[in-house]
């Protein structure tokens, strides 16, 4: 008996018989599925009797918050009565609640599976009704053709898997068969694959939108470059025109002196401390700039030979397959004396 079950009865027709049907009716003004047909649609069976059980608990509780307008909660008690135990009556208890909530795209989505997997079990005036429905969200929903470089990447629409079609629990992969029914607003898409850093972008749509994006992954593997970017160039070129602008002042100095010097010894009343301390200023501004000067050729010469001298070799590191690969990845790393400006291209 038990084996029969199995093979002849699907898990619609396994709802009727544990008196789910009979409470699928939720009432006209509540818009909610009608009374079973005397033949179910096939479904999906359940693993086990227990399943459909459980599917039972979760619609009746689903019912129960849904007329205390606890909608939210409904939903996912519906939802998960449906992965127990399939029947596309509760496709329409879903879409009902989700055009209740505004979420139009997803209630087109479950209106459309509702009347596809019932077929000719769904009452001929219960589907004129879903069909308005559908014809009337076609308007507030927008539609984004989503073109990926690479196949078999995960697109996700709003951190959610995308389903482009009528599949439940689905992760949309490239390429999509079709443009993706999304409502009005912000919408983020993402595009993930191992090995690519992720894909992004950000649209505005509003109702009845038909628009495309393309975004191309870049490849995340590929060779390190290490470039080095030494600091005693920089600096000792610093120290030489430090020491030339000093050898520049002292030369100025020391001619100044000599002037006052000369000018002393025109002068008939000067005094002989007077000519001491000038010939004194003379010598020391005259000795300054000559250490000065010598200073600065030898800082001239310690630049030129940093700057000249041969650079170390750049630093390599394959990918995995040995393979340089697209994409770029910077990075400063501190040395010795020196900043390393790494990239990964």
């Amino acid at each position: 008996m038990r084996q029969g079950f199995v093979r002849h009865t699907s898990a619609a027709v396994a709802f009727g018989v544990a008196t789910i049907m009979p409470m699928l009716l939720l009432g006209t003004a509540n818009a909610a599925p009608a009374a079973p047909a005397p033949a179910a649609a096939p479904a999906t069976p359940a693993t086990s009797g227990d399943g459909v059980e459980r599917a039972r608990v979760h619609y009746e509780r689903g019912i129960q918050l849904y007329n205390e307008e606890n909608y939210d909660a409904a939903l996912f008690e519906f939802e998960r009565a449906y992965e127990l135990s399939p029947s596309y009556k509760i496709l329409y208890n879903v879409a009902r609640i989700q055009r209740q909530q505004n979420n139009y795209a997803a209630a087109m989505r479950n209106f459309r599976r509702y009347v596809n997997d019932g077929g000719t079990n769904v009452p001929e005036d219960r589907r004129r009704e879903v069909e308005r429905e559908i014809d009337l969200l076609k308007s507030r929903v927008a539609t984004i053709d989503i073109k990926v470089n690479v196949d078999g990447a995960d697109v996700y629409l709003d951190d959610s898997p995308v389903c482009s079609g009528t599949e439940t629990g689905c992760i949309g992969k490239s390429p999509l068969p079709q443009p993706v029914t999304v409502n009005p607003g912000r919408r983020k898409i993402t595009v993930l694959k191992q090995g690519y850093q992720p894909g992004t972008a950000i649209m505005n749509v509003v109702g009845a939108d038909s628009v495309s994006t393309k975004i191309d992954l870049v490849s995340a593997s590929g060779k390190t470059v290490v470039v080095k970017t030494d600091l005693k160039p920089i600096i000792s070129w610093t120290a030489a025109g430090v020491l030339a602008v000093g050898t520049g002042i002292a030369g100025y100095l020391a001619i100044k002196a000599s002037n006052d010097l000369s000018d002393q010894l025109n002068t008939r009343d000067t005094t002989s401390s007077a000519l001491s301390k000038d010939r004194t200023n003379v010598k020391t501004f005259a000795l300054v700039t000559d250490v000065l000067g010598a200073a600065t050729l030898l800082g001239v010469g310690v630049a030129l030979y940093f700057t000249f001298a041969p650079a170390s070799k750049e630093t390599t590191t394959p990918d995995k397959d040995g393979k340089a690969d697209a994409g770029l990845r910077l990075g400063v790393v501190p040395g010795p004396g020196s900043l390393s400006l790494t990239g990964r291209f």
